[in-house]
């Protein structure tokens, strides 16, 4: 009984403390979603570009647009239509971009979305 209960508390612990959570990053950071299109983006940037070249291409966009952008990931839950041939057609492909909140109303602006 004692070995189970030690083993029962070593897995719960190992659980609980395995979890993260959107809380773990700082205050004044925010997340902005963008779903990538095959050419239609305001960065010039089209599908067949490398991710690290849209990374490029976005972080330069949005400095010249007086956003600083504190990370940039991609992941590939875009809701937009990717059978059409259409440029404004997605990728599947969102980007996602934290940036300061003194940065919300410009994102915003700019068509990024939370």
């Amino acid at each position: 009984m004692n070995k189970l209960s030690i083993f029962t508390l070593f897995v719960l612990s190992v659980f609980l403390f395995s979890c993260k959570s959107d809380n773990d990053r700082p205050f004044n950071q925010l997340t902005f979603i963008w779903d990538q299109t095959k050419c239609a983006d305001p960065w010039g940037n089209g599908e067949n570009k490398t991710n690290e070249e849209t990374k490029t291409a976005v972080i330069s966009f949005l400095e010249d647009e007086g956003v600083q952008v504190q990370n940039l990931d991609f992941d590939d839950k875009s809701k937009l239509d990717v059978y059409c041939e259409s440029c404004a057609c997605g990728t599947g492909q969102r980007i996602l971009v934290e940036v300061r909140s003194e940065d919300i109303e410009k994102m915003e602006d700019l068509g990024f979305y939370q």
